[in-house]
């Protein structure tokens, strides 16, 4: 048995409910004395693979033949075992625990695209470079999708909680925001970077983060000019700057609003402490 993919903790799996993922690479040369031909079952989903060769399986008194291609999904606690294979059998066996799959015993023609993803898979396998464990990571997520769409899996919001547009424009937005704190920022030069308007901007940070866009950068100069205050012998009118006001006046003004003293005395009351 050759382990090809062993899920690690944190992996895009995560964010599908998919844990404990293995994709095995089994043959009769290496693997035919160990099949099991005793009754059991696993608390894992397990998929199969045939590449050549056949195999006979029962699973739960009933008999299931597979062949190249097809492939076959035993659901949890399904009792299985082998009882009859090929001696020029080769399989790939992918195992998983989720929640929303179909728990029914499946056997499906395999499509050319899990073909190719499989062998695309395979080759980054052999290749061994410094990005292919990445590759080979999300070739297998890849793989155990569309094996789960030809089950009949719902691909909808419930069952497959990706990122929302909305979600990535307000990445976009606050990693703007971070990135310009110098910058005399207005909503819509923020609105424009992330190619929405200003109301559309606005609804987002308010859904998402609870405030409105320009309260979310005000707070983040407050947040990084405390920061410098406390852990820098920075000038006062340098760290207003660098946080976006040109007056150094006005910087204490709000600084004092919003967090009950003046910078100055912001500064000291920790080089006490």
């Amino acid at each position: 048995m050759r382990i090809l993919y062993r899920q690690r903790e944190a992996s895009p799996f995560a964010r599908l409910g998919i844990r404990d993922c293995y994709l095995k690479d089994l043959c009769w040369e290496a693997d035919g004395k160990n099949l099991v031909s005793k009754l059991h079952h696993h608390r894992e989903f397990e998929v199969h693979i045939p590449v050549r060769g056949g195999q006979v399986y029962e699973i739960d008194g009933q008999e299931y033949c597979l062949s190249p291609g097809g492939f076959l999904l035993i659901p949890p606690f399904c009792r299985h075992r082998t009882i009859r294979v090929s001696r020029d059998f080769r399989k790939y066996s992918l195992t998983f625990s989720a929640e929303q799959i179909p728990d029914t015993v499946k056997i499906a023609a395999v499509p050319g695209e899990i073909w190719e993803c499989v062998d695309g898979l395979v080759r980054e396998k052999q290749r061994n470079r410094p990005y292919s464990a990445l590759i080979v990571e999300n070739r297998t997520l890849e793989l155990l999708l569309l094996l789960l769409r030809q089950c009949g899996l719902k691909e909808d919001v419930a069952s497959v909680p990706m990122c929302e547009e909305e979600d990535e424009r307000l990445i976009l937005a606050k990693k703007y925001i971070s990135d310009n704190l110098d910058q005399d920022l207005s909503l819509s030069d923020i609105s424009a970077y992330c190619h929405l308007s200003a109301r559309q901007l606005a609804r987002i940070f308010l859904s998402r983060e609870g405030v409105s866009p320009t309260r979310y950068l005000l707070d983040r100069r407050l947040a990084v000019a405390c920061a410098q205050i406390r852990d820098t012998d920075l000038p006062l009118k340098q760290i207003s700057a660098s946080v976006g006001f040109s007056n150094e006046y006005y910087f204490n003004s709000v600084f004092k609003r919003h967090m009950g003293i003046p910078p100055g005395m912001y500064r000291a009351m920790y080089r006490k402490g």
